[in-house]
């Protein structure tokens, strides 16, 4: 099984993986062998913003998220574009314009997908499809990731 390391670098996220990571491996465990000890090889990389030297444009501030099953990562812009990619090959599963820079870590939680805007608001979507499930507007920028317990979420 192929594990995958990704890290959004301003405008392009990259996914690198160890190859010699043992199907029965868990991450969590102590192992003789450790994968990521060997240099990583870069799968794939994905421009989702155009970087132009006229202008200047602060760098990406939001993080990544993975769902349960790791084969989907989630990924906001500074531009607002929320998007899902595969996580094996970098392409695009779907994409959704957010209407405000996206400057919080998307969270993933439970099959819901939360995320904070420059806006102000916290948006909660379908991560299978990018459809909006609801939106709460908030008086600020909401520039962290949620935080969710079993009955609450703060941000």
């Amino acid at each position: 099984m192929t594990r995958f390391r990704a890290s959004i670098i301003s405008v392009v996220v990259f996914a690198a993986c160890a190859r010699s990571f043992p199907e029965s491996a868990n991450l969590f465990a102590e192992t003789p062998h450790d994968p990521w000890s060997e240099p990583l090889t870069l799968e794939w990389q994905a421009a989702l913003t155009e970087a132009t030297p006229f202008e200047y444009k602060p760098l990406e501030r939001g993080g990544i998220a993975l769902n349960d099953s790791r084969d989907r990562v989630y990924v906001g812009t500074r531009l607002g574009t929320l998007w899902c990619l595969r996580a094996h090959d970098g392409r695009e599963v779907w994409r959704r314009e957010m209407g405000a820079g996206i400057g919080s870590t998307p969270v993933y939680h439970e099959g819901t997908l939360y995320v904070g805007t420059e806006g102000g608001e916290l948006v909660a979507l379908n991560p299978e499809t990018g459809q909006i499930l609801w939106r709460f507007a908030t008086k600020g920028l909401v520039s962290m990731p949620p935080t969710i317990t079993e009955d609450a979420l703060f941000f």
